[in-house]
């Protein structure tokens, strides 16, 4: 199982899995990627998980799931891998390994990620 790899509900298959952040951004050289930091027990969090998962829906973007209580050091890297802050929840673009944009708590909706993406 990857780091990524923590399925919680069925719309959480909508989520790519992934073994590190090097895939992640790896992947990223050939189309815009982004990461959702969340939170299991913030209730604006799964407010912020339902517009991504609308929005993964709509478009088939590649998204990222991490689950901050159980993967904090992970959370922690792709925050200091990407040179941007920490936040939770927190959505991230990544496009040619950089983020290109992040959005956090009520600023994660649909309509920005899609401004975003490709």
């Amino acid at each position: 199982m990857g780091l990524f790899n923590l399925m919680n509900d069925d719309a959480d298959q909508l989520y790519s899995t992934m073994e590190n952040v090097d895939q992640c951004l790896e992947k990223s050289q050939n189309e815009t990627v982004f990461i959702l930091k969340h939170s299991t027990i913030c209730p604006i969090s799964s407010s912020a998980k339902s517009e991504v998962d609308a929005f993964i829906k709509e478009t088939n973007a590649t998204v990222y799931l991490v689950i901050v209580q159980e993967q904090r050091a992970l959370a922690a890297e792709i925050a200091d891998r990407l040179g941007i802050s920490h936040q939770s929840p927190q959505a991230i673009c990544i496009k040619d390994g950089r983020a290109t944009g992040e959005f956090s708590h009520y600023d994660i909706t649909m309509d920005k990620l899609k401004d975003k993406n490709d």
